[in-house]
């Protein structure tokens, strides 16, 4: 994607902690050349953060500063995209069953034969009750034995 140089906003983190001490904090910074003086800002600052978050004392400054990351932040204001919303059709998901197969279940301490759904095969308004395993191209489902599931208008499946 191609976006202007204005609709780009830049966020400047300086992750730092003090020396033997295990907590870093993160403070934003201004983009900008820095001088001596600014470097010096930024550890008084730094300090006053450490204490207000940790306590007065929290900041062990005889053991130095370390700065252990400068982040960069780039984020894009971008349109919220539209997810399809699809007719709720019939309840009937057998035509989703690509297969029954043994699944052990821990309620039945055993196998027990099991209907496996094709995801892809699911339609808005399908209902379907557990024990059930629903399979995905990228991942898989589990609907526990006494649990029962629907197919919402987005596709997704609500297991309650």
């Amino acid at each position: 994607m191609n976006f202007k140089e204005k609709e780009i906003h830049l966020k400047r983190e300086l992750e730092m902690k003090f020396g033997r001490q295990v907590h870093s904090e993160i403070m934003p910074i201004q983009s900008k050349r820095y001088t001596e003086n600014d470097i010096k800002k930024l550890g008084e600052d730094f300090v006053v953060h450490y204490t207000n978050v940790y306590g007065e004392g929290g900041a062990f400054v005889e053991g130095g500063m370390e700065i252990m990351n400068l982040r960069v932040t780039a984020t894009v204001n971008v349109p919220t995209p539209q997810i399809e919303k699809h007719k709720l059709g019939s309840t009937d998901s057998k035509p989703a069953i690509k297969e029954r197969r043994d699944v052990y279940w821990r309620k039945y301490n055993g196998f027990r034969m099991t209907s496996i759904y094709d995801y892809t095969k699911l339609d808005a308004g399908m209902i379907f009750d557990g024990p059930a395993v629903v399979e995905a191209p990228t991942t898989t489902l589990v609907v526990l034995p006494g649990q029962s599931s629907k197919v919402d208008e987005f596709l997704n499946v609500v297991i309650s």
